[in-house]
């Protein structure tokens, strides 16, 4: 009988460990990959200086949205405070590519100096557990005409769909609170 208590207590005593986890888990649900020139979704580029002061120029960008789902059981909260990181590492094939139509690796932000260009981020503000997001990543590609402070003019049509072409040949990377939650190949 003494047992049979000891059992019950501990198959209880598991249940609770378990209901009271903390464990963060995501899954990537979609990928879209695209080339846009779109001010609502990545800004606009102000010059300041030269002959085109005061004028404002949409770049032309490389975006990325991951639709994710909280399949753990924690909430995700802050994402803005940056306790979420979403990265896109890029695979050789897809740096080289990178480097031969824009003569920079559009994932190494260090890449992106003196250029008048970056990249940027959207995300919701949360993520609880079994709700889905999306999520954007984008890298600008250049603006049409060239200026004293942006270099890189956009890229030719043919450019831009070897770009998109290889655009998936690369990992996501999810991190959170400075420990990585999960991978996933997004090469289809």
């Amino acid at each position: 009988m003494k047992q049979k208590y000891l059992i019950i207590i501990f198959i209880f005593f598991l249940f609770i460990l378990t209901a009271c986890s903390s464990e963060t888990s995501v899954e990537l649900i979609e990928t879209k990959v695209e080339i846009i020139k779109d001010k609502e979704k990545t800004g606009a580029i102000e010059i300041l200086d030269g002959d085109f002061k005061g004028q404002e120029f949409v770049p032309t960008v490389l975006h990325y949205e991951f639709t994710i789902k909280n399949i753990g059981n924690k909430k995700i909260d802050n994402i803005e405070s940056e306790n979420l990181i979403i990265t896109i590492q890029p695979h050789d094939s897809l740096i080289a590519v990178s480097e031969k139509i824009l003569g920079i690796n559009i994932y190494n932000s260090s890449h992106y100096k003196n250029t008048g260009l970056g990249f940027g981020t959207s995300y919701a503000t949360s993520l609880e557990p079994d709700q889905e997001e999306t999520f954007a990543v984008y890298f600008d590609l250049g603006i049409s005409e060239k200026t004293s402070e942006v270099s890189l003019l956009v890229p030719s049509r043919d450019e831009l769909k070897e770009l998109i072409e290889h655009a998936l040949e690369a990992t996501l990377v999810i991190e959170l609170d400075e420990e990585e939650i999960a991978r996933f190949d997004i090469n289809p």
